[in-house]
């Protein structure tokens, strides 16, 4: 839950709520990349570049999709 937190604080929003289901359900998802787009996009070649990248790059894209509809709430 730290990363909705997190933007939500940065938004100037209140952290969800765990007591409450409906304010705070999340979803289970997967993120996959393809070995040409770890290559060419992320510019991972090894297994050195996919620690150093591999968090950051996840967080980019879980903030690209989950954080308007974050926002959103009310």
């Amino acid at each position: 839950m730290l990363l909705p937190n997190a933007a939500l604080k940065a938004a100037g929003k209140p952290p969800l709520d765990l007591s409450d289901r409906n304010q705070s359900q999340v979803w289970r998802f997967e993120m996959r990349l393809g070995s040409k787009q770890l290559r060419n996009r992320f510019e991972m070649r090894n297994w050195q570049d996919m620690g150093n990248t591999a968090a950051t790059t996840q967080r980019e894209r879980v903030t690209q999709l989950f954080l308007p509809r974050l926002l959103k709430r009310s």
